[in-house]
């Protein structure tokens, strides 16, 4: 019995021992203070519309000095909600790390095309909302052109996926218009050939016959065969050799 009782007053003060140290350790983390604030915009070598500048002028601005204030005071939410108004930032994550930096590492939205017309002249980014263009960055995306309007905005965007799709697509088609019928036409870097894709129906189909055609014809005759392509017909493209 006596030997039991000695074992619980053990594992008592073990008990004690480990809430007394883990109160030490959480009281002495809530007196750290901020060393530094670390920015990292993880996609800066691909895209360049936001830069570390900004985001730490954006938050100098907002919430003064951050440098050196106590951990306890820091609201990382509240940093993220400021930081993610930047048009440009897709996502923001802000934690204390281990050496008591705030680290900010920021996501920014990916443009796949830029609609340029007399009305319009913005980024579609890979979610299909609209991006404003920048100041200081210009995106090396596709350009699309003609009637581009709210109704069929979505449209565009679908045919982008598409072309997204295929790493040849991707790397050929540099410009898409739409003209007042809805209609799309194509214009590629190699040989400049225009293909005709017509209205948005059958989309699958029309997309499939033009990436079999390219396999075959690319690896036969090379990019400057073919002056227009036409994926309109069922079953079949229809061609016009230069």
């Amino acid at each position: 019995m006596r030997n039991k009782i000695i074992k619980y007053i053990g594992y008592a003060l073990s008990l004690a021992l480990i809430v007394a140290l883990m109160s030490f350790v959480e009281a002495k983390h809530n007196k750290r203070v901020i060393n530094n604030i670390k920015i990292s915009v993880l996609d800066y070598d691909s895209l360049k519309f936001v830069s570390t500048d900004m985001v730490g002028a954006l938050i100098d601005v907002v919430f003064d000095s951050l440098k050196y204030s106590s951990i306890n005071n820091i609201d990382v939410s509240e940093i993220e909600k400021e930081v993610k108004k930047l048009v440009s930032v897709k996502n923001v994550d802000v934690y204390i790390g281990i050496e008591g930096n705030l680290e900010v590492d920021v996501k920014q939205r990916k443009p796949i095309a830029r609609c340029f017309t007399s009305k319009l002249n913005t980024y579609i980014d890979e979610d299909g909302n609209l991006l404003p263009v920048s100041k200081i960055y210009t995106s090396n995306v596709p350009i699309i052109e003609g009637n581009i309007n709210d109704s069929n905005l979505r449209d565009v965007y679908k045919i982008l996926v598409f072309i997204r799709k295929s790493d040849v697509l991707k790397n050929q088609i540099v410009n898409i218009s739409v003209d007042k019928f809805n209609e799309y036409k194509f214009r590629t870097r190699k040989g400049n050939t225009v293909i005709e894709f017509g209205d948005i129906s059958n989309i699958d189909e029309k997309f499939n016959k033009l990436i079999v055609f390219y396999r075959k014809t690319v690896s036969d005759f090379g990019w400057n065969r073919y002056k227009k392509i036409n994926l309109e017909y069922t079953d079949q493209v229809v061609c016009t050799k230069i």
